[in-house]
């Protein structure tokens, strides 16, 4: 049997195997890919840029650079492994052909585990340094304590899983070789059935912060907007679960997993947005040259140990004097309020708001 001609799957009745010129969805993932590394650059760059002049580029940023390039690999892989037959009927595919996809799929597997636990990383600390810097509300720091331990022992658990599935692991691509594997379809379906509940709770959060807050509807609309973008990972996640149910059901392995691949990139792209949407106002006025080098924002803000915050120094926000003297929690919300207020760029207004009324327990 030659690999080179043989196909990796027995065609259904009346239909000839076409290793020319089959159909695929490869200009698909393509056209996903390219807006997935665009995101990718604007995102890095927005953030790196504002956390760097603000002076507190920390350890979350090099995990958010780790992602990054987590991300970047999964693209790259994802159009290698296209162009070997994945996104293609299996019956358009040579053996050959199909030992190269396995072998990719198993590699975009354990590097997706890789983005998905530092990208959330992430996120939730950023959820926690702009609505929890002072553990004000520990039911809530408690919770994003859990989600993130939940989601590191989640996706080692996917990745050890996805780089065991075979003994040896050259089995995995290669089926004609002695070994012992497991079904990692389970494991995972599991972990992208936690990963939506997982999803959902990182949207929720800083949504029901936001509300709380004394502020007229629209601007707390205005505030979630930015965070309920994360409904579209959420959405993502649910569509990536539903072609991963499908695998249970078919042999034509490189045509039902090759949604998920373009549906990941999705949910990356999301998680990407909301990592870097904080600093979108900063970097632009800094660009637009109102804001200083070195902005004066509470120590909240910067992720500091200081429950007194400073009075920007930006001349366009005007805030009362009594802000100063504010003690407690009501120091604690003042910088919360003040977060949001930079993220809508209505700092005038809101800082007054934020003076007189402070934030709703």
């Amino acid at each position: 049997m030659d690999p080179n001609t043989t196909p990796g799957l027995s065609p259904p009745a009346g239909v000839e195997p076409n290793f020319v010129d089959p159909y695929s969805l490869q200009p698909q993932r393509i056209a996903v890919s390219i807006v997935g590394f665009v995101v990718l650059a604007l995102s890095v760059i927005i953030r790196v840029y504002a956390r760097v002049r603000l002076g507190k580029f920390n350890i979350d940023d090099w995990v958010f650079l780790l992602a990054g390039a987590s991300f970047a690999t999964i693209i790259a892989l994802l159009i290698v492994a296209g162009a070997y037959g994945d996104g293609t009927h299996q019956w358009n595919v040579t053996v050959a052909e199909l030992k190269k996809v396995l072998f990719f799929h198993n590699l975009i597997e354990i590097v997706y585990a890789v983005t998905m636990v530092t990208i959330k990383y992430v996120i939730l600390r950023q959820i926690q340094s702009i609505f929890f810097p002072h553990d004000h509300s520990p039911l809530a720091s408690r919770t994003i304590l859990l989600l993130i331990w939940a989601n590191i022992l989640l996706y080692t658990s996917l990745g050890l899983s996805i780089v065991l599935q075979c003994v040896p692991r050259e089995k995995i691509w290669n089926t004609e070789i002695e070994g012992t594997c497991i079904n990692t379809n389970v494991s995972i379906t599991v972990v992208t059935a936690l990963n939506v509940i997982s999803d959902i709770s990182i949207s929720v959060i800083p949504v029901v912060s936001i509300w709380k807050l004394r502020l007229s509807s629209m601007k707390k609309l205005k505030a979630s907007a930015v965070f309920a973008v994360g409904i579209f990972a959420i959405v993502a996640s649910i569509i990536r679960l539903y072609y991963g149910l499908q695998l249970f059901y078919t042999n034509d392995v490189t045509w039902a997993a090759s949604p998920m691949g373009q549906w990941s990139i999705v949910e990356f792209i999301t998680g990407f947005l909301v990592a870097c949407f904080p600093y979108v106002p900063y970097v632009f006025e800094t660009l637009l040259g109102r804001r200083e080098k070195t902005p004066s924002m509470p120590a909240s803000w910067h992720g500091g140990g200081s429950h007194n915050p400073t009075k920007p120094r930006n001349p366009r926000i005007r805030v009362e004097r009594s802000w100063k003297t504010l003690k407690g929690q009501e120091e604690e919300s003042q910088g919360i309020s003040y977060k949001v207020t930079v993220l809508m760029q209505e700092s005038d207004e809101m800082a007054a708001s934020h003076s007189n009324h402070g934030y709703i327990t």
